[in-house]
């Protein structure tokens, strides 16, 4: 099982995800913490809202007061709700918000069920919850919970998630499902240090990425577009926007991944035994190197991506 930690200042934009997901029949709710309940037995986004907001006092150190995480068991696991319930409330507590507010929702909009959940990093006082060392911390939990529920262990998503991931295959209905697998895939196992090389990796999974600039009220934004492509990386379906997929898969994270990789890769230049090491150590061996293809995206009606 693999835990995917997030901090946002963002209340609204974290559980309005998820709402939007329950309202549209890809997720559910399965529990609740500390948080106010309608006489119908009902949780809304207004309540829960207003619940959480109201434990965030106006002056705090803390500016990242929300912490959302997903729960992601292996693809092959079928498990109960209750289960899933028994999980979130373990992982909770022994990360330390067993006190705290939190809502745990279950996705099924992929194939593959998983659940999220928000929560506050801050308490009723004020008081930041400890977050040192959270990533490995979180590790050592749901390493003893696939022991605990024997669970497929998280090694084996990594390694079966790189190796056996198809090509998209637009002849199939689920492309929106199959982009968003190949996407956060690639985004979590490969490096690359520009959306050209992400593109280069992509197009190995007959998919591109293309910028697109937007302005709303006003205001400029900045998103991505993914498009299924063929083996000659010609585009032959509609866009999906970034914001379609979910959390994760935008411009925001994509372009601050480049630029870890990158402060990574000038950190190390000056070690002569790391240079010429390139960004795609941990490529998979049946797959065409990315930095071969680099300069070779092709895309219909304009110019390779750089």
């Amino acid at each position: 099982m693999i835990a995917k930690i997030s901090a946002t200042e963002n209340l609204g934009r974290a559980l309005g995800y998820n709402f939007k997901k329950v309202e549209k029949g890809e997720a559910n709710i399965l529990l609740a913490a500390e948080l106010y309940q309608s006489k119908e037995g009902r949780y809304t986004m207004e309540d829960v809202l207003a619940d959480m907001q109201a434990l965030i006092l106006e002056k705090y150190r803390t500016k990242k007061t929300v912490f959302h995480c997903s729960l992601n068991p292996h693809p092959d696991e079928k498990l109960s709700d209750e289960t899933l319930m028994q999980i979130a409330k373990e992982y909770m507590e022994a990360l330390g918000y067993g006190n705290q507010p939190y809502i745990v929702f279950k996705h099924n909009d992929i194939a593959r069920e998983h659940i999220h959940i928000v929560s506050l990093r801050v308490d009723y006082r004020g008081r930041k919850i400890n977050d040192k060392f959270e990533k490995r911390q979180s590790k050592k939990i749901t390493d003893a919970l696939e022991r605990k529920f024997g669970l497929i262990p998280s090694s084996k998503v990594t390694d079966k998630a790189m190796k056996e991931m198809p090509k998209i295959d637009t002849t199939q209905r689920n492309i929106k499902e199959q982009v968003s697998n190949v996407v956060r895939m690639v985004l979590k196992h490969y490096h690359f240090c520009s959306l050209g090389e992400l593109n280069a990796i992509l197009s190995a999974y007959n998919l591109t990425v293309e910028e697109v600039k937007t302005e709303f009220r006003g205001k400029k934004y900045d998103g991505l577009v993914y498009v299924p492509t063929d083996d000659k990386s010609y585009k032959i379906s509609t866009s999906i926007n970034a914001s379609d997929i979910g959390r994760g898969v935008g411009y925001c994270c994509c372009t601050e991944k480049d630029a870890e990789i990158q402060a990574r890769n000038q950190a190390t230049a000056t070690n002569p035994q790391e240079q010429g090491v390139t960004s795609y150590a941990h490529l998979s061996s049946n797959r065409e190197r990315p930095a071969e293809q680099i300069g070779r995206t092709r895309l219909a009606g304009g110019n390779p991506k750089e």
